[in-house]
C-alpha cells in the first residue's frame, strides 16, 4: 500500500468520524473515564500502602499509563479495520480488494484509523510524560520505552489479527472476538500479583502479559535480556503466523457474488 492511497483512506476515516460524531464522543469520553479510574484505583491501592509486591504507586501508574497508551494506539491504527474485517469475511464482501494493486492484508488491516481513540491516545501520552517529569532517563532509555511499547502494541494487534482470520473457517468465530482484549484487560497489572504457573505461560509462551510490562519493568530496572529475546521471537511468529493465516484463509474465501 502506497501513501498516497493511504492518505485517501485516512480522509474517508476523518469524513466517517464527521457523520458519527456521537459515537466519536463516546469512545472518547468512556475511554478518558476507564483510564481516569484505572488512576484513581492506583492512588486508593497505595493510599493504604508504600508497596505492592515491590512496586510503588509511581510503578503503577506507568504501568497503567503505558499499557492505556498500548491500547489506544492498537485502537487509533488498527480496530476500525479489524472490528469491520471480520463482518466482510462472513459476508463475502472482500472481492473488490482482489482487484486492487495492493496486499490484501495490508490494505485491510491499514484501511481505517480511529480518531475518537487518537484523541484518548494523546491524553495518556500527556499523562506518561506528566507523571516521569521528575524522572531522570537516559536517550536509550527513553528510546528502549518507545520501542517497548510499539512491540506491545503490535502484539495486541497480532493477537486480535489472528483471532478475526479465525472467521475464514468458521462463522462462529464471533464468540472468539473478545478473547484477545480479556488478555490484554488481565496483563494490565503488576506480573507479580500472578501465581508461577500463569507468569510462566502469559511472560513466556504467549508473552501478552510481558508485553503490556514491559515498560514498567524497563524503568525498574529489572527488563533483561531474556524477556527482549522472548518479546522479538513472540512478535515475529506471530506475525508470521498471521500472515500465513490470512494467505491460507483466503483459499476458503466464499465471495457473496
Amino acid at each position: 500500500m502506497n501513501f498516497k492511497l493511504y492518505k485517501k483512506l485516512l480522509s474517508h476515516s476523518f469524513q466517517e468520524l464527521l457523520s458519527y460524531r456521537l459515537t466519536a464522543f463516546l469512545i472518547t469520553f468512556f475511554g478518558i473515564l476507564f483510564f481516569a479510574t484505572e488512576i484513581i484505583a492506583g492512588h486508593i491501592y497505595f493510599s493504604v500502602t508504600d508497596s505492592l509486591l515491590g512496586w510503588n504507586k509511581l510503578d503503577y501508574l506507568i504501568l497503567v499509563a503505558s499499557s492505556t497508551i498500548m491500547i489506544h494506539l492498537h485502537s487509533t491504527l488498527f480496530i476500525a479495520s479489524q472490528e469491520s474485517l471480520v463482518d466482510k469475511i462472513l459476508e463475502g464482501d472482500m472481492d473488490y480488494t482482489f482487484v486492487r494493486p495492493v496486499s490484501s492484508y495490508f490494505f485491510h488491516i491499514l484501511y481505517r484509523i480511529e480518531y475518537s481513540s487518537l484523541i484518548n491516545l494523546v491524553i495518556a501520552c500527556i499523562y506518561q510524560a506528566y507523571i516521569l517529569r521528575d524522572v531522570e532517563l537516559s536517550f536509550l532509555t527513553i528510546l528502549g520505552f518507545v520501542a517497548l511499547i510499539l512491540l506491545g502494541t503490535h502484539m495486541i494487534f497480532v493477537l486480535n489479527q489472528i483471532v478475526i482470520t479465525i472467521s475464514f473457517w468458521t462463522e462462529r468465530s464471533e464468540k472468539l472476538m473478545a478473547v484477545p482484549e480479556y488478555l490484554t484487560d488481565f496483563s494490565i497489572r503488576p506480573h507479580k500479583i500472578y501465581p508461577g504457573f500463569v507468569r510462566i505461560i502469559f511472560m513466556y509462551i504467549l508473552p501478552i502479559l510481558l508485553s503490556i510490562n514491559a515498560p514498567t519493568l524497563l524503568l525498574r530496572g529489572e527488563f533483561h535480556g531474556t524477556y527482549l529475546i522472548v518479546l522479538l521471537i513472540a512478535n515475529i511468529l506471530l506475525g508470521i503466523l498471521s500472515k500465513f493465516m490470512w494467505e491460507r484463509g483466503l483459499r476458503h474465501y466464499a465471495s457473496a457474488n
